[in-house]
C-alpha cells in the first residue's frame, strides 16, 4: 500500500490527485496517519510513504518519526531520480542506513545509465511510470515501454503506475511480467462520486484477473 504525504510542489502528480494533495496539506495530521496505517496493516504486507524530495528534506526528521511509529517499511521520492539526480546517492544511502527501503521511481524518460546505476545500490523493488505524470493522456506503446524496463532489470520485481485506467491495463501489465499495478486517479473519481459498488466491482475483477 501507498500513501502520499502531502505537498504543494506535487509535480509528477496530474490533476485530480493534486487536489488530494492540496487538501492534505489542509488537514493533514499524524494522528490520522497513524490510525490509517493501523487500519492498513491489517491488510496490506507492507506499506510506503511517498512524498516528494523538498518535503522530505524540509521535514526529514518528521517524515522518519512518522515511518517509525507507524511501521512503514519504505520511502518513494519520485522526482529524486528526475530534478535532483546529484543527491541520490546519499539520500539513498541515508534511508537505507536508517533501516527502510528505497523505491526507486523510473519513468519513460529515464536514461538506461540512471536506472542500471541507482539500481545497483539500491535493493528493493523498482516502481516504473508509464507516463510522465499521472492522470494525463499520452499516446504511447505499452509493449514498448515495458519491454525496455524489463530488459534493463531482468531480475528485478517491478511495479508499474501512472496511466492505469482498467483492469484490461493491468491484465495486459501482469502478461508482461509485471508484480503489481499503482492505481490512483481511477479511485479518486469513484471516489468523487462515491461510487461504492464501482469501486467494489472494479476490485473483485482484479481479484478474478489475478486468480485466472
Amino acid at each position: 500500500m501507498e500513501l502520499g504525504y502531502p505537498s504543494r510542489r506535487a509535480y509528477y502528480d496530474g490533476p485530480r490527485i493534486r487536489e488530494t494533495h492540496e487538501a492534505g496539506v489542509v488537514n493533514f495530521n499524524e494522528t490520522s496517519i497513524e490510525k490509517l496505517s493501523a487500519s492498513l496493516k491489517r491488510k496490506a504486507e507492507k506499506i510506503y510513504l511517498l512524498a516528494y524530495h523538498d518535503d522530505f528534506l524540509e521535514n526529514r526528521e518528521k517524515i522518519y518519526g512518522i515511518l517509525k511509529r507507524c511501521g512503514f517499511s519504505g520511502l518513494i521520492i519520485p522526482d529524486l531520480l528526475t530534478d535532483f539526480y546529484d543527491e541520490n546517492e546519499d539520500i539513498i544511502r541515508e534511508i537505507q542506513g536508517s533501516g527502510y527501503e528505497y523505491i526507486p521511481f523510473f519513468n519513460p524518460s529515464s536514461p538506461d545509465r540512471v536506472i542500471r546505476n541507482v539500481s545497483k545500490i539500491s535493493n528493493s523493488w523498482v516502481y516504473y511510470g508509464l507516463m510522465p505524470s499521472t492522470g494525463i493522456n499520452v499516446p504511447y506503446s505499452q509493449d514498448a515501454v515495458v519491454s525496455r524496463i524489463n530488459s534493463i532489470l531482468v531480475d528485478r520485481e517491478i511495479n508499474f503506475g501512472f496511466g492505469i485506467r482498467s483492469v484490461d491495463d493491468v491484465r495486459k501489465l501482469v502478461s508482461y511480467g509485471a508484480h503489481g499495478a499503482a492505481i490512483g486517479t481511477l479511485l479518486i473519481t469513484m471516489l468523487e462520486k462515491h461510487d461504492i459498488d464501482g469501486f467494489r466491482q472494479f476490485i473483485n475483477d482484479l481479484v478474478v484477473m489475478r486468480n485466472a
